[in-house]
């Protein structure tokens, strides 16, 4: 029960809207992410990558459906990874009913959302987000930007990574 001097408490029929703060500082803010439970969904490896190198050291929130989106929205994790096709590929592409009405939620309490390189997600071009790959979604529009920096950083160290694979397998 929501204690008495609260909005909940005394108009317990109306809305209270979600606010995430209008402020982010990283250095000030403990992280948290949430992911898909299914690794199918999302690849567990990859969010794990992104984890460490933002610093964070809680773990995951794993659920499935939009419920996600609500969690960000409350305050209960900070940011939402779904990497399906993984960071160095995959042609998976999100159905926007999975999406739509979580990022709704989420961006009009002040959160961001957008695919794995910081496009809004498309969901004008049919059932699916054809114009987007994967999706991530942050309670501040300044977070999102680290997480997607976070995202590229990861997929440039693989390329090069992997173009050096290559070149030593040539030389052999």
């Amino acid at each position: 029960m929501p204690p008495p001097q609260s909005a909940a408490a005394q108009a317990p029929w109306r809305s209270v809207p979600l606010l995430l703060p209008s402020t982010y500082d990283h250095g000030q803010t403990s992280l948290r992410f949430c992911e898909s439970v299914e690794s199918g969904h999302s690849s567990h490896a990859d969010s794990a990558q992104v984890a460490t190198l933002l610093q964070i050291s809680a773990p995951p929130l794993r659920m499935d459906s939009q419920a996600k989106y609500c969690c960000l929205a409350r305050g209960d994790a900070q940011i939402l990874l779904r990497l399906p096709g993984g960071l160095t590929g995959g042609g998976y592409k999100e159905n926007i009913w999975d999406q739509a009405s979580g990022s709704l939620i989420l961006t009009e309490a002040g959160g961001a959302v957008s695919d794995e390189e910081g496009m809004p997600l498309d969901f004008a071009v049919g059932a699916k987000l054809y114009n987007n790959t994967g999706v991530v979604a942050a309670i501040h529009p300044a977070l999102l930007v680290e997480v997607v920096a976070a995202i590229r950083h990861i997929r440039q160290v693989a390329a090069q990574e992997e173009t050096t694979s290559l070149k030593t397998q040539s030389n052999c």
